[in-house]
């Protein structure tokens, strides 16, 4: 029950996965700096790396689990499977899922999770069928809209995801693409309202916030790690797109 787990009390970032299913409750969870509500039957999906601050009312009832990926390493033939659910991919934009009705079979699988006395191997079972069940919801409603649009953004960024920190600039994702840089910034506006060149600043710049929060790194480091030779166009980026530099950033929190 969530209320027998320790919750810490300001923003954090986990070196594992983590599953935290609301059976009832309310409040408010901070994921990357953005808020989703709780409510009953909300699922939370946490990768390695991402910054989250739960605010959850005391009687709320729920199910917690948190796991490395390792659990499967000796179990499965591509261990690296779970990092490709969209769910939990590290850039954090599929991590609400808000069940519209208790679904019984996953959970069903938590409970068998919470309760089980036998060896890890069933956890897993357990643990994968949860991932197939939500994964199945999520291709569902993808299908229902999905285009030739949809699958090259789908296709960009997960190419942000392997790069952002060494490539800054939308010709070469076009480039990895087959595809022109006019041509993929006018599908990111379509699709996004967004350009390329933002989407990918957006990603730069959530790990920034991300390592300013959970880290001690100074600001010349962080720059180092994300690509930037140069620390002062760094901080005039940042500054440009969140209204901070990222000293401010750090100060406020």
């Amino acid at each position: 029950m969530v209320e027998d787990v320790y919750i810490p009390k300001k923003p954090h970032r986990h070196t594992f996965y983590q599953v935290l299913y609301i059976q009832s409750g309310e409040g408010l969870h901070k994921i990357d700096f953005n808020d989703y509500p709780i409510r009953d039957n909300s699922m939370f999906f946490l990768a390695p790396g991402q910054v989250h601050n739960l605010n959850i009312l005391a009687d709320a009832k729920g199910i917690l689990i948190n796991f490395d990926e390792t659990l499967f390493h000796t179990f499965l033939s591509k261990s690296d499977i779970i990092r490709n659910y969209p769910f939990f991919q590290s850039s954090g934009k599929h991590s609400y899922f808000q069940l519209s009705e208790p679904n019984e079979n996953i959970v069903d699988a938590l409970n068998r999770i919470r309760t089980n006395k036998e060896t890890n191997d069933l956890v897993r079972l357990y643990l994968l069928e949860i991932f197939y069940l939500v994964n199945q919801r999520y291709k569902a409603a993808q299908d229902q809209t999905y285009s030739s649009g949809q699958k090259l953004m789908s296709e960009f960024d997960a190419l942000v995801e392997e790069n952002y920190d060494l490539e800054h600039y939308p010709k070469f994702y076009a480039s990895e693409l087959s595809v022109t840089p006019n041509y993929l910034n006018a599908v990111c506006q379509k699709m996004r309202s967004k350009k390329a060149g933002d989407i990918i600043r957006d990603r730069i710049f959530l790990e920034t916030k991300r390592l300013l929060v959970n880290s001690k790194l100074n600001i010349a480091e962080i720059a180092y790690m994300l690509g930037y030779d140069d620390n002062s166009y760094f901080t005039k980026s940042f500054k440009k797109y969140e209204g901070l530099t990222p000293a401010e950033f750090r100060k406020q929190l």
